[in-house]
């Protein structure tokens, strides 16, 4: 299930929220086998997805990284892509075109 955790308001507020919730729901993940999928959105950068899985620390919480949307915080979308490729990517589907 692919997420994101801000929607534009205090940012250091909602990721320290994001923490608090994805470990609420980490035992209904495993329950169902759903993993999330943690996207740096408008206002996260890879180096902010990267603090809440890495406090999360759950093999049910990945990243899920957006070229497009690490410009939207002036991140350079190739530094995202090397930031969160060493995770685990909690992919949820593959395409094949």
């Amino acid at each position: 299930m692919r997420v994101y955790s801000s929607v534009g308001g205090n940012v250091k507020d909602e990721l320290k929220q994001a923490v608090v919730d994805f470990r609420q729901v980490i035992s209904l993940c495993a329950d169902c086998g759903v993993k999330i999928a943690y996207e740096n959105h408008e206002y996260e950068s890879s180096r902010d997805v990267l603090e809440v899985v890495r406090q999360v620390n759950s093999e049910y919480v990945g990243t899920h990284v957006d070229t497009g949307n690490s410009m939207m915080v002036w991140e350079d979308p190739i530094a995202a892509v090397q930031n969160m490729a060493p995770t685990r990517s909690a992919r949820t589907s593959r395409i094949t075109w």
